[in-house]
């Protein structure tokens, strides 16, 4: 079973700020820190890996659905794709990791309005405290 945190994505404005990034230019390797709700995320505080930080973005792969699947097959497939990266980026198997995997996906709305289909897979410290550094080839 997984203990992860699932969240759809949600287009409404891109905001601005000098350490706020849409969660559409989220790429590999960016670091961020919790939004302030899961429920739907629109934007991140991207940080620079070396600060403290929540969540590191290890894989940013685009949706196979030719049309809205829905949210629980988004969601799955979601999953199923964060999963098969895990690994060849930590370095070892999600199983044995003391890593998490944090997926966010488009919504309807972001998918229709937005063209968004980016999955964005993150991985986060178990314990919720923040790290420093990068979670590439931890092994742990």
């Amino acid at each position: 079973m997984f203990r992860r945190i699932a969240v759809p994505i949600l287009l409404i404005a891109l905001i601005a700020g000098a350490c706020s990034s849409t969660v559409l230019t989220l790429d590999e390797g960016d670091c961020f820190n919790d939004p302030d709700s899961f429920t739907q995320v629109e934007s991140v505080d991207t940080v620079d890996c070396a600060e403290p930080h929540d969540n590191e973005v290890y894989e940013v792969i685009t949706s196979s659905a030719p049309s809205w699947p829905g949210d629980e097959t988004m969601k799955a497939e979601s999953f199923e794709v964060c999963l098969a990266a895990f690994e060849p980026f930590i370095g070892v198997s999600y199983d044995v990791s003391r890593w998490d995997i944090a997926a966010l996906w488009p919504s309807q709305q972001s998918w229709d309005d937005a063209d968004d289909r980016e999955i964005i897979c993150a991985v986060y410290d178990i314990s919720g405290e923040q790290v420093t550094g990068t979670a590439r080839g931890s092994a742990d």
